[in-house]
């Protein structure tokens, strides 16, 4: 009876824990399919927000026609099926959509609440199920903010999903725990969205309350349906075993996946295990013991070790692969796991790679535009130009820019890197012939990595200019390349090719777009040099100036959308994580992050340089007291100037000095002068901020102990990219941007900037600014 007895104890101990596992194992799968849908989400707003980034829109006027192309990108691209996508503006009007419904464009968004919603937040909503569509079917709606190419506006993609023809279902299929087992997708009301079984569909199923609450509380649960169905009027239903987990990964995303299954399957091992120990029970206690150690060998050691997978999953190590462990449907979820660690991963090294490439494309950019506004002599920045071009881009081994030239109308080579340019020079192309000549009759860029393809191209060139060609390249063969016209004007000056002579590589159809940025700097300087010889060099400095400040502004506008991508990347990176990766992986991030954060301060930098030259910056001016500015840029340079045991002085006066201005701009004005104060002036030295009031005119007088300015400089000083030689001053820094910067700013509140200075004493830079109340918006 002994025996027995601990038998039935074994027994009954076996038998929880043999229940607890089955729904262990529900659960578990209800967590992978809300991975699963998770990741899919996630994937289809992703992919719609990417497929504006390379797109130039203009959100505020009607573009039906030209927002077609990155809807169907979106539409055809994202893992979730959608019925339409409509692109809707700030102001709810629907732009365009996808399939493209004329009827549709113009009318206001039917679900305006939840498109202002994101529009406010700036995050992708997925709305609750509504019979919203135009089919009057049960929908939801995904919504997205999405930026193109051409600037910070902002719109909306609204991704309508019609659930009775979406494959949400398919997201819940990938694993079937049992023959009668059929799972559900339910959003916070307790709406059935999908379900692998026809049962409840676009209806409020049994348990929605249940639902509700576990979703707004994001609580799993996993059990038996005991006192689901014990009221007198549901007496005929079956009784269920329900595994539910909920989902939220997407702002307001308030769904959950629930595998439903009759208890009599889910307990069936269990009553077949109850037989198997009461007749087993009457052999002998060593069996059972047997028994009970196979048991928990088998079925509890696989799930032990899926569970050590996942927590690696969830610490951010994607290295190390899922085991493949059990068998059946145990096996099943270890593969599954296994795919999903496989997907993020791949995820993870595309986005690492991502960084790399724009980094390299920013830092090509900026060395290229830098040298295009310091450099008047065209030779050496050609030079400069291809050679960047072919340091960019690992599949260029070689580079040339040829130019039309007017007096033989043909093509000559004006630079070249990787070739003999003794030899080149003797190569005169015509209109259309070799690659150079094709791109610069047709103005449409080449690639390939087909050298057979290569050879073809090269073919219809002269014997002669095909012999040059190869002896200068040393009869290498090409293997691929990349050529792009040189246009200003609207007019074609010439052709960019890059060349790759190893084997291995390729150019992608991306890389074109950063060619043509080469190409367009080029063509820049080669108009202003042309400029110079007409007109003679006063007018032409006058037009190379206009065009240095529209350079600006295109080269800080085209700098922004790549910058932008790269910030956004380096974000989402450093927020998902670093636990995966080592010191110098993680590193390399903040590296990689703070050179995005300068490269941003010298864009903005570059922008109000353009700005106040094409006369487009705007002031938002208020009545504010001088001193309380004075007083909010001296505080913030109190830590850099005490790493220099540096002395700051303020005098001001009692009473408040009323001045009409824009608080941002006059903080920039007064950063830029006491930065410079700051720098100049040697460790220990003292620095001084006088304010006073003077003829109507508040007045700003920063002095800092420096070794001053020769009396020729002191104007020049506040010309746009100046600077005073090493040699005179200390250690160069910037770009030369600051006091031009800050005249340009005093000048358009009405006021003055001026510098007094004697060798070896210092200078002092006087701020005046009319005195007076205004509350006004003024543009320069």
């Amino acid at each position: 009876m002994v025996y027995i007895g601990f038998f039935v104890f074994l027994g009954g101990s076996a038998l929880q824990k043999s229940t607890e596992q089955a729904l262990s194992e529900r659960l578990l799968l209800a967590q992978q399919m809300t991975a699963h849908l998770n990741f899919a989400l996630e994937q289809s707003s992703l992919r719609i927000a990417r497929s504006f980034e390379n797109h130039h829109l203009d959100f505020k006027g009607n573009i039906s026609e030209s927002a077609r192309l990155p809807l169907r990108d979106a539409y055809s691209a994202s893992p979730i099926s959608f019925s339409r996508l409509s692109l809707v503006g700030r102001n709810g009007t629907v732009l365009s959509t996808e399939p493209y419904s004329p009827e549709l464009v113009g009318a206001q968004a039917a679900n305006y609440t939840q498109v202002q919603e994101t529009l406010k937040t700036g995050s992708s909503i997925v709305s609750p199920a509504a019979s919203l569509s135009s089919s009057g079917h049960p929908s939801v709606y995904l919504t997205t903010p999405v930026r193109s190419g051409a600037g910070d506006e902002m719109a909306i993609v609204e991704a309508s999903v019609d659930l009775t023809r979406s494959n949400l279902a398919d997201f819940i299929r990938s694993v079937r725990p049992g023959g009668r087992t059929y799972t559900q997708i339910v959003d916070s009301k307790g709406f059935v969205l999908a379900s692998t079984e026809p049962r409840d569909l676009f209806t409020k199923g049994d348990h929605s309350d249940q639902f509700t609450d576990l979703i707004s509380r994001g609580a799993t649960t996993a059990g038996t349906c005991h006192s689901c169905h014990e009221a007198a009027q549901e007496k005929g239903k079956q009784r269920e075993a329900l595994a539910f987990a909920p989902l939220s990964s997407i702002s307001n995303v308030l769904w959950g996946v629930a595998i439903r299954e009759p208890e009599e399957d889910v307990l069936a091992p269990t009553r077949w295990l109850r037989l198997r120990l009461i007749l087993l029970g009457l052999a002998s206690l060593l069996a059972i013991a047997i028994s009970a150690w196979l048991f928990a060998r088998h079925v509890v050691s696989p799930l032990a070790q899926l569970g050590a997978a996942a927590s690696r999953l969830g610490t951010g190590d994607l290295t190390e692969p899922v085991p493949s462990v059990g068998r059946g449907e145990i096996a099943e979820l270890s593969k599954a796991f296994e795919t999903m660690r496989g997907k993020l991963h791949g995820f993870q090294e595309e986005l690492e790679e991502m960084v790399k490439h724009r980094t390299r494309e920013l830092a090509a950019l900026v060395q290229a535009s830098q040298t295009l506004v310091s450099t008047l002599e065209p030779e050496g920045l050609f030079t400069s130009i291809v050679r960047t071009a072919v340091d960019t881009f690992e599949g260029a081994d070689a580079g040339i820019l040829f130019l039309h030239d007017a007096e033989t109308d043909r093509l000559l080579a004006a630079a070249s890197i990787g070739y003999d340019s003794a030899i080149l020079s003797r190569v005169r192309l015509q209109h259309g012939e070799a690659i150079a000549g094709k791109v610069f009759q047709h103005r449409q860029p080449m690639l390939s990595n087909d050298p057979e393809e290569v050879a073809g191209d090269l073919e219809d060139a002269s014997s002669e200019n095909r012999l040059y060609l190869a002896q200068a390249r040393r009869n290498l063969e090409i293997q691929r390349y990349i050529s792009v016209p040189l246009e200003a004007d609207g007019k074609v000056l010439g052709s960019l090719v890059l060349v790759g002579l190893s084997k291995g590589l390729v150019f992608s159809p991306r890389d074109v777009q950063l060619v043509l940025a080469f190409a367009n700097l080029a063509a820049a300087l080669l108009q202003k040099v042309r400029l110079l010889d007409e007109a003679g060099r006063a007018e032409a400095l006058r037009k190379t100036d206009q065009m240095k400040t529209e350079f600006l502004a295109n080269v800080s506008h085209e700098l922004q959308t790549p910058l932008a991508s790269l910030r956004a990347s380096l974000d989402f990176t450093l927020a998902a994580g670093i636990a995966g990766l080592n010191d110098a992986q993680a590193q390399l991030l903040h590296n990689a992050n703070r050179s995005a954060e300068h490269l941003g301060r010298l864009i903005n930098d570059l922008m109000d340089v353009a700005r106040l030259q094409s006369g487009h910056l705007a002031l938002s001016r208020v009545s504010l007291d001088l001193r309380e500015v004075v007083n909010a840029v001296a505080a913030t340079f109190g830590p850099l100037m005490a790493s220099k045991s540096q002395q700051l002085k303020l005098d001001m006066p009692p009473n408040p000095v009323v001045v009409a201005g824009d608080r941002r701009r006059l903080e920039q004005i007064l950063n830029n002068l006491l930065s410079n104060a700051h720098h100049y002036t040697p460790a220990g030295g003292p620095i001084s901020i006088e304010v006073h009031q003077q003829d109507g005119q508040a007045v700003v007088s920063v002095t800092d102990a420096g070794p001053g300015i020769p009396p020729e400089k002191q104007e020049l000083v506040f010309q746009r990219f100046y600077r005073v030689e090493a040699s005179e001053t200390a250690r160069q820094r910037g770009m030369g941007l600051g006091l031009s910067i800050a005249r340009g700013l005093a000048e358009l509140h009405g006021g003055k900037l001026r510098v007094e200075s004697i060798i070896g004493r210092g200078s002092t830079f006087r701020l005046s600014l009319p005195t007076g109340e205004q509350s006004e918006d003024t543009d320069c």
